[in-house]
C-alpha cells in the first residue's frame, strides 16, 4: 500500500475518534447539565405556575374576607393607598357589625393558614395546587418558625414596604425563575423549597415522623 494511502486512512482513523470523544464529551457535559443541583429526597420541584396559581388562590381567600369591609366603604376606598390616620378613619366608619364579621372572617383565613402551613407545610392554594413547603436539609415539614414567621409574615410586611416593597417582590419572582431549584429568596431565606405534593406522600412523611419518635 502506498505510504500517502495508509497516512490518509491514518488521518481518517484518528478524525473519526476524535469527533466520537468529541461527541461523547458533549453528551455527558448535557447529562451533567440536567443532574438535578441537590438530593431532593425524591421529591420533585413545583412548577412555576403551580406556585403562581397558590398565590392566586390565597390572595382571593383574602379578599373574600375582607369583601363585607370593601364593599361597605366602596371598591376605590381600598384600591388607593391609605395611611394608618386613613385606615384607623376607614375603619372607625365601619358599622359595627360589619367591622365585627369582618374581624372574624379575617382571623378565620389567618387561623386555617397558620395550621396547614405548620402541620403540611401548605397554605390552602398550595393545598388546592397540589404543592407543598419543605425544609430544604431535611425534607420534611419545616419548623414553625421558618415557615411562618420567616417566609410567610417578614416577607409579606417586606412586600407591602412604600417604594422597596414592589422591587423586593421582582426580585423575589425573578430569583424562582432562574434558579435551579425553583428557590426564590424567601425560601433561601427560611431555608424551605416547594415539592408537588399528594395526600399519599404527607401520610407516608407523618408516619415516618411518628415511626422515628423515642419509644
Amino acid at each position: 500500500m502506498p505510504d500517502s494511502q495508509k497516512l490518509g486512512k491514518d488521518i481518517d482513523g484518528n478524525k473519526g475518534k476524535d469527533d466520537k470523544k468529541d461527541k461523547d464529551d458533549i453528551e455527558t457535559h448535557v447529562i451533567r447539565i440536567k443532574l438535578p443541583i441537590t438530593d431532593l429526597g425524591g421529591n420533585e420541584l413545583a412548577t412555576i405556575s403551580s406556585r403562581i396559581l397558590a398565590v392566586v388562590i390565597d390572595q382571593i381567600l383574602f379578599i373574600l374576607a375582607v369583601l363585607p369591609m370593601m364593599m361597605q366603604a366602596g371598591i376605590d376606598e381600598f384600591s388607593k393607598p391609605l395611611d394608618v390616620a386613613q385606615a384607623q378613619k376607614l375603619a372607625e366608619s365601619m358599622p359595627p357589625e360589619i367591622a365585627i364579621f369582618t374581624s372574624v372572617l379575617i382571623l378565620a383565613v389567618f387561623l386555617v393558614q397558620t395550621v396547614l402551613l405548620i402541620t403540611r407545610g401548605q397554605s390552602v392554594g398550595k393545598l388546592l395546587a397540589g404543592i407543598r413547603i419543605l425544609d430544604f436539609e431535611t425534607k420534611s415539614v419545616p419548623s414553625a418558625t421558618n415557615v411562618l414567621v420567616v417566609r410567610t409574615i417578614l416577607f409579606n410586611i417586606a412586600y407591602s414596604l412604600p417604594v422597596v416593597g414592589m422591587p423586593i417582590l421582582i426580585i423575589d419572582f425573578l430569583n424562582m425563575v432562574m434558579d435551579r431549584s425553583k428557590r426564590s429568596v424567601h425560601d433561601k431565606v427560611a431555608k424551605t423549597f416547594v415539592a408537588k405534593a399528594t395526600e399519599e406522600q404527607i401520610k407516608a412523611k407523618n408516619v415516618e415522623e411518628v415511626d422515628q419518635q423515642p419509644k
